[in-house]
């Protein structure tokens, strides 16, 4: 067999490289900048890219047969376009009447993303047909871009004011198909094309209709309620015309817009029409001062919490929870923990030593150990009592015996008072405490040393900060 030479098969594998060019023509009368171009020789986004430009005009490329362009290192591919063929762009712009929120993905005939657009800017795009797609909504815009054309969408503004939590999310959507058009978070401006809209936070949220006009701002005021339900069949919600139903342990959040006379809800059970209790918004910010929910009782006779006590709480949770009990005045917080609780509890919650005499807040959250879901129970308004404190200021002994001791003592404040002979749990009174000022100790030994411990004492039978004084008894002559 003959061997080509070497030197053959070197000038062989060496032949010129083949390749082809493209006519890339911006927008004209543009200031737009070109967006980073780069040239694929296949529309897989994974493959990488021939080469890349961002000025208009004529680009080269190696390889053979079409190409395909990608922006800006997006996944989205445009072609196929052929060796000599010109690119013309257009300029699309979206246009608001005030800062808002509006983003939206380019995406081509198949779906891939070619660009993003925000609200008052301007990019430049192959001459086509694309979709517009807002961020997390399903709104999608059809849009031409002519070769060497300026392409201007108008927007309105949707601004709601609202009492709710700030970062909320808030869905906007058709009010025919409830598709969702966007979502924002808390009351942000949000930029709409014309038409009318639904807002709500949630699947079962509710709220009044607007029209968003373009070039305009639509601003509302909205009340806001959370209700959880706890039944074991569906309860509906009806504000105006509009319903929502919530199922055993889920939420609904109502909002109403303000001014319209739409300023209650129905709350009821589906399948019992006597059920039915009206909602009212007893707040200016839309809340309940007891929430729904978690369904709390007081204890007997713990109608009004102590200061530095232990007060009791009923619940009864439908399945296993931890449970947060919090009391809360102003500044002043305490929080009392419980692990694995279910079926019908009794909570030893600790109030906090510092009240004042205002009232109190008690918040419990039971979160469900299944799947962290939490529902919230509240009740506000609680009374607060104080106890004695230190009211007696001084103890005097005015006389002793041999089997007697006669004991006075100055007060801050007219109270009553208990009084302990050493170590004995029961006072000297009895069930009835003192309401003078002065006291006898009779039928005592002769020569002994006797502690007695004096106690402010209130209607309710607790004692604030007690004085001692020791004293001993005469010895017989």
């Amino acid at each position: 067999m003959t061997r080509i030479p070497q030197v053959f098969a070197t000038l062989f594998l060496a032949a010129p490289a083949w390749g082809g060019e493209l006519e890339l023509v911006a927008s004209r009368d543009s200031n737009t900048p070109m967006p980073l171009i780069s040239i694929y020789g296949e529309a897989d986004p994974s493959v990488p890219p021939l080469t890349a430009t961002e000025v208009a005009g004529t680009v080269s490329y190696e390889g053979d047969g079409p190409v395909w362009l990608g922006l800006n290192g997006l996944p989205g591919r445009i072609g196929p376009f052929d060796d000599g063929d010109s690119v013309r762009f257009g300029d699309v712009s979206l246009s608001v009447p005030m800062e808002a929120i509006a983003r939206f993905g380019v995406l081509t005939s198949d779906g891939g993303l070619i660009g993003v657009i925000d609200a008052g800017s301007t990019v430049a795009l192959p001459e086509g047909s694309y979709d517009l797609r807002r961020d997390l909504g399903d709104e999608t815009i059809a849009v031409d871009i002519s070769s060497r054309q300026a392409r201007d969408i108008d927007f309105g503004v949707l601004r709601i004011d609202w009492g709710g939590d700030p970062k909320s999310q808030i869905y906007i959507a058709d009010p025919a198909t409830l598709q969702v058009r966007a979502t924002v978070v808390g009351g942000a401006p949000v930029a709409l094309p014309e038409g009318r809209y639904l807002a709500a936070t949630g699947t079962n949220g509710l709220l009044t209709e607007f029209d968003v006009i373009s070039g305009a701002v639509t601003e509302a005021r909205a009340l806001m309620v959370r209700i959880e339900s706890l039944l074991d069949q569906q309860i509906e919600i009806t504000a105006g015309e509009r319903r929502a139903t919530i199922g055993t342990y889920d939420t609904a959040t109502l909002i109403v817009q303000d001014g319209t006379g739409l300023s209650q809800a129905v709350l009821g059970d589906l399948d019992a029409a006597a059920g039915v209790q009206e909602v009212v918004w007893l707040n200016a910010d839309g809340t309940f001062p007891r929430l729904t929910g978690l369904a709390l009782t007081l204890a007997e006779g713990g109608d009004r919490f102590i200061a530095g006590g232990v007060t009791e709480v009923g619940v009864e949770l439908p399945a296993p929870a931890s449970v947060s009990a919090v009391i809360t005045q102003d500044t002043v917080s305490a929080t009392t923990e419980f692990e694995n609780l279910s079926g019908q509890a009794v909570l030893a919650i600790d109030v906090p030593a510092g009240l004042t005499s205002d009232p109190v807040t008690l918040r419990v959250t039971a979160t469900r150990l299944s799947d962290g879901r939490a529902l919230v129970g509240e009740i506000a308004d609680i009374p607060v009592h104080l106890p004695p404190g230190d009211l007696i200021s001084g103890v005097d002994v005015d006389e002793v015996t041999a089997t007697t001791v006669s004991l006075s003592w100055k007060l801050e404040q007219q109270a009553s008072v208990n009084i302990y002979r050493n170590r004995f749990e029961s006072p000297l009174n009895g069930q009835s405490p003192v309401a003078g000022r002065e006291f006898q100790d009779i039928g005592l030994s002769a020569g002994r040393a006797y502690t007695y411990r004096l106690c402010p004492v209130d209607d309710l039978g607790l004692e604030g900060t007690c004085q001692s004084v020791r004293v001993s008894t005469a010895r017989r002559n």
